[in-house]
């Protein structure tokens, strides 16, 4: 006679089946959702069909108490609701809702999937993208609405990185589990976009149509796809309608952002005489400098970055603006560098500041942090170079002494590399040779 053994957990229900020998010849396991009674029927009833031979069998069962089960059930799912409550307004205090929530069902996909979205709505996007892709090994383990819902909040994390390739791959992964939300259509249209495949972000477009898409939304992505296809007015205009008319503050700072974007493409065509807008550098810092105000941006390093180039380009393309534009530049650079954000541009650009502006302790003193933060570069010394050559110019011809600038130029040469840029060396080396032709120092 085979033996029948039920384990009743507070969450799952487990059989197994042992033959004469007590060897495990059958072994069945589920969720039960609180239904103990149907669930045990339905799997005692599958039993008998995989024995059909068997016409009577001994039973024994392990249940934990009716009311310790239903109180952690309760407990469970109000840590669920509150976590899911707070991922908008304190991430940080969801997380350890879900935390809690897990220790209690850690079989359950739920807790888990809320934790990686409280790590996306924390603004944690590395931290996200690591637990969904290495301690939870993208859901696998879960069904396949699980793992589109891990896939489509890795696809979120990716986008905010601006790895639009990474997100496009995870928006399309999620659409496994049927339906994606609109945001998860928005943002995957937008990285198609991104990539360059246009006919992908349309279809996509035209699924959000069809959903009834809030016309907000669908105007946001079709100024991204604008965008993308290099339709700078068309752009412009579809940005402009979606700040002004979308009640969506989240909506509102993406809108921002791309507007800012159009013009920082189009400054870049100003010097060619090509740009469709006109003064976009200066229509940038009017849109960012506003942005940072009203949306409470002062933390965003993206933004204070797009705003320093704005003020430095706006500054050297369009002669209505105010001198102090240049020292706006500067002011901005720094405050990209107070907040973390170390690129070699950012000192090279803001050591150009302080050269224009005649500060030259400063221009030095920004060349003394950028060789400290990048000490194998030749560009800090080739500017000190420059900058020494400058400073004795400057000087009564009795007084010049151009050896300090003789010395950072043969640091720049020693450490300039096959794959540099040499630009500024050859500037550099033309200033050499022309001091070395006038006798200034030995050739």
């Amino acid at each position: 006679m085979m033996r029948i053994g039920l384990d009743v957990g507070s969450t799952t229900l487990k059989g197994i089946v042992l033959d004469d020998q007590n060897e495990i010849i059958y072994k069945d396991y589920e969720r039960h959702y609180s239904q103990i009674t149907e669930k045990a029927a339905s799997m005692l009833r599958s039993i008998a069909r995989h024995f059909p031979q068997e016409k009577q069998a001994q039973l024994a069962a392990a249940q934990q108490a009716q009311a310790q089960v239903q109180e952690q059930q309760n407990q469970y799912e109000a840590l669920m609701e509150q976590g899911t409550q707070l991922c908008e307004t304190d991430p940080e205090q969801a997380l350890g809702c879900f935390e809690q929530a897990q220790a209690l069902y850690p079989e359950e996909s739920a807790p888990y999937i809320s934790y990686a979205y409280a790590l996306y709505c924390a603004q944690d996007y590395e931290r996200c993208i690591s637990y969904i892709e290495d301690e939870l090994g993208l859901g696998k383990a879960y069904d396949i609405e699980a793992q589109s819902q891990l896939s489509e909040i890795l696809g979120a994390a990716y986008f905010e990185c601006d790895d639009y390739a990474a997100a496009a791959s995870f928006f399309r992964l999620s659409t496994a589990g049927g339906d994606i939300t609109v945001n998860a259509q928005r943002d995957y249209a937008v990285s198609l976009g991104r990539l360059g495949d246009i006919d992908a972000a349309d279809e996509i477009l035209s699924q959000m149509y069809a959903a009834g898409a809030s016309g907000d939304v669908t105007d946001y992505v079709q100024a991204e796809i604008d965008y993308a296809k290099k339709e700078y007015l068309d752009a412009e205009s579809g940005f402009q309608a979606v700040l002004n008319q979308t009640q969506d503050i989240a909506l509102q700072k993406r809108a921002l952002r791309s507007l800012a974007e159009v013009y920082r493409d189009c400054a870049a065509l100003v010097r060619t005489g090509s740009s469709p807008i006109g003064n976009p550098a200066t229509k940038a810092v009017e849109v960012l400098a506003n942005g940072i105000e009203t949306y409470g941006l002062r933390y965003d390093s993206t933004i204070w970055e797009m705003l320093a180039l704005a003020y430095f380009e706006a500054y050297h393309t369009d002669p209505s603006v105010p001198q102090s534009y240049l020292r706006k530049a500067g002011e901005c650079f720094n405050r990209v560098l107070e907040l973390g954000v170390t690129k070699s541009y950012l000192y090279s650009n803001l050591y150009t500041i302080y050269y224009e502006l005649q500060e030259y302790d400063l221009a030095e003193q920004t060349l003394d942090a950028y060789a400290a933060q990048y000490p194998k570069d030749y560009e800090p010394y080739a500017f000190r170079a420059m900058l020494y050559i400058t400073l004795e110019n400057r000087k009564e011809q009795s007084a010049r002494d151009y050896s300090a600038a003789v010395e950072a130029y043969e640091t720049a040469g020693q450490l300039l590399r096959s794959d540099d840029d040499a630009t500024y060396y050859q500037q550099l080396q033309s200033l050499i040779q022309q001091l070395q032709k006038e006798g200034w120092i030995n050739g």
